[in-house]
């Protein structure tokens, strides 16, 4: 069976109609449509608009009766965008006009059949929106009731954008709207026409729902009435694999959390579908929703102790780092205890054996230091061995860029000497942290060196290459290059190898997590009763 929401009327051979013609359905003057009767249904707009179609914009409702008198066949006349008189009328927020046109095509006495006006109203046009689309588009909810009784079916039309006339509704946050399409739709539990099923009444784009559109926007009442109406939706999953909750936990929305909650418990633990494989309480850990987490902890507290696709748990994802602090400040209570120190795969993991890592950065500390010592005492030129009162001086001395080239020597020479007194000084270190902060700090001092090296090499050089100023240009762009991705990288191994700080999201979620963590540990020390 066709759809008839993709039906196309055939056209006719149509004429431009006179500015007079026009004017006159504007203002309603049915004299003039008079001496035009027997050609109303091809005289046309340059857009396409008939007669009716005018009237119906302009709102003349005695014009658009006798139009249907004098040309009964135009009800159902396409525009050029595709669009019938009911169309205009519903966009223009007209429900006489549009109950006209329906009690027009529904009169037995014209031949039309049974399910005349149903089939005009499922006519989509060119975006494949019907004039219920265009109803809820102007927020008129008689209109919307009265489309939706005349054709329930109207509910299952998706348009080009994928939306469905209840996803506009509840995008728009209009629970009247609403309403008017779940009071006439059928129940989600039976089919829908064509193959559908009713829940596809509330499809949108991206595969989301109209519980997602809800969402979003934070309409509570809209929400209310969609969860009422059909429970399932808490667990459809967009084309990205996230719920409704996820993206209520990511928007700090707390009502809506609450509300979905209270439908369906298990919700808590859906994980999106994609390569994450977040909870609700990861996400809102990761946007620093931190009511949103005292909720979910509060009605669900077993949801804290799920981990995403990387091992990681709400901890984890809160502060990005195993701070001993954040431990001890959970206070006493062990089953916090065992979920921070719960296994975390990260590509970024510690060896094993720090002070074998630690040999590999005192060698290369070692043979900055060596390297930089010797280019002190061959300097770039060499030096001048002519008799006179500049004899033994650099020749290059008084360039500025070989003066930049012996303060950043110095300066990596000094950073690569303290890296290897540190990795010296801590030999003699038996505890553990304070081992990594002395190796961290040994490693920033490191990083340090190779770029002041760098910097020294390709100032010498441009000091030697000063004659050749386009080779001294490019070997400066060279080293340049790799300066910035030395720095690039200092930066990411200064990031995981330094404590937290100045993260007020993190330190919000760890006092949430502490509050809890006290408060449970205080009803365990609550004395038990007994039996005498």
């Amino acid at each position: 069976m066709e759809n008839p929401s993709q039906a196309v009327r055939p056209a006719s051979c149509t004429s431009l109609m006179d500015p007079s013609l026009y004017k006159a359905a504007m203002i309603g003057d049915a004299s003039v449509l008079e001496q035009n009767k027997g050609q109303l249904d091809v005289l046309v707009s340059p857009n396409n608009n008939t007669v009716l179609h005018i009237a119906a914009q302009y709102g003349q409702l005695h014009c658009v009766e006798r139009i249907l008198g004098m040309c009964p066949i135009i009800y159902d006349r396409l525009n050029s965008k595709g669009e019938t008189p009911v169309h205009v009328a519903a966009r223009e927020r007209n429900i006489e006009i549009a109950r006209a046109l329906i009690e027009h095509a529904k009169d037995e006495e014209l031949g039309h059949g049974v399910g005349a006006a149903k089939e005009l109203l499922m006519l989509a046009n060119k975006d494949k929106d019907t004039a219920l689309h265009e109803a809820v588009r102007s927020r008129h909810a008689g209109l919307v009731k009265l489309l939706t009784a005349e054709a329930p079916e109207l509910s299952y039309i998706a348009n080009n954008a994928k939306e469905t006339p209840l996803y506009l509704a509840a995008e728009r946050g209009r629970g009247d709207l609403v309403s008017g399409i779940l009071t006439n739709c059928r129940s989600p539990d039976f089919g829908g026409p064509y193959g559908r099923t009713a829940l596809l009444a509330a499809g949108g784009p991206y595969g989301r729902t109209a519980l997602h559109a809800s969402v979003f926007q934070n309409f509570e009442e809209c929400t209310k009435q969609l969860l009422d109406w059909k429970q399932d939706l808490l667990k459809e999953a967009d084309m990205y694999g996230w719920i409704p909750l996820h993206y209520a936990a990511r928007s700090g929305f707390t009502p809506s959390v609450e509300q979905q909650l209270d439908k369906d418990k298990s919700v808590a633990y859906i994980m999106t579908d994609n390569d994450d494989k977040m909870t609700a309480i990861h996400i809102a850990a990761t946007y620093g929703k931190v009511r949103v987490i005292e909720v979910l902890m509060s009605k669900h507290p077993g949801c804290c102790e799920m981990v995403n696709s990387r091992g990681q748990n709400i901890l984890h994802i809160a502060t990005k780092n195993r701070e001993k602090k954040a431990i001890k400040g959970l206070g006493a209570n062990t089953s916090w205890r065992n979920i921070f120190n719960m296994n975390t795969v990260r590509a970024d993991q510690v060896p094993k054996d720090i002070r074998k890592a630690a040999d590999t950065h005192l060698i290369v500390a070692a043979l900055i230091a060596t390297v930089t010592f010797a280019a002190g005492f061959t300097v770039p030129g060499g030096l001048d061995g002519n008799q006179g009162p500049n004899q033994g001086l650099a020749v290059f001395a008084r360039k500025a860029a070989f003066q930049t080239f012996a303060i950043t020597d110095t300066v990596a020479m000094m950073f690569s000497t303290c890296a290897i007194i540190i990795h010296f000084a801590a030999t003699n270190s038996e505890d553990k942290s304070q081992l990594e902060r002395e190796y961290a700090t040994a490693q920033i001092f490191t990083l340090d060196a190779m770029i002041a090296a760098a910097i020294a090499f390709t100032t010498g050089m441009f000091a030697v290459l000063s004659h050749s100023l386009w080779l001294a240009i490019i070997q400066c762009i060279i080293g340049a290059c790799g300066m910035l991705y030395t720095i690039a990288i200092m930066n990411n191994v200064v990031r995981k190898i330094s404590l937290i700080k100045n993260l007020p999201r993190s330190f919000s979620i760890l006092r949430c997590l502490v509050r809890y963590s006290i408060q449970e540990k205080e009803r365990g020390a609550e004395p038990k009763s007994t039996d005498s």
